[in-house]
């Protein structure tokens, strides 16, 4: 039930879609006239394409098999399709993950930094403005003798 709340807080595809330069036209990205945006765009919509190549040869193969096993046979879903639910994907990935940096008891730090999608974070960060009217943190946080405590409790 908490993911499908979630979800349902999200960005519609076509909106997070139209916010992403990675998306954006040859035409709207010209018309900017900056050199390091068009190499930064570029860089990353060469990444996504590997990775979009990826994530949908093996969906693809993970709903044949599935489609394999199961007796009434649904119809294949079509590449077009496929590639288009991973972009979403990679969309919220990109824009919802935050970085999560791992150090040892020393404070050295213990392999390349991580980036998760935890809803709990995006709960407290982004607040659903079908919820409160207005795009506003959900909650504030902080320390009181030694604690954390909602601020509004305090």
């Amino acid at each position: 039930k908490g993911r499908e709340m979630w979800q349902s807080m999200l960005p519609d595809e076509d909106i997070l879609r139209a916010s992403l330069p990675v998306h954006w036209g040859e035409e709207i990205v010209g018309s900017t006239k900056c050199t390091a945006l068009e190499l930064a765009i570029d860089s990353a919509y060469f990444a996504r394409a590997t990775a979009v190549f990826t994530l949908t040869d093996e969906l693809k193969q993970v709903l044949e098999d599935n489609n394999d096993q199961k007796e009434d046979k649904k119809e294949k879903i079509a590449t077009a399709d496929l590639e288009r639910k991973c972009h979403d994907a990679l969309d919220i990935v990109q824009t919802r993950a935050c970085r999560v940096e791992r150090a040892t008891e020393d404070g050295a730090q213990w392999g390349p930094p991580l980036r998760i999608l935890a809803p709990i974070f995006d709960f407290i960060n982004h607040a659903s403005s079908r919820i409160t009217g207005q795009g506003s943190a959900n909650a504030e946080f902080g320390v009181e003798n030694e604690q954390m405590c909602d601020m509004h409790e305090a």
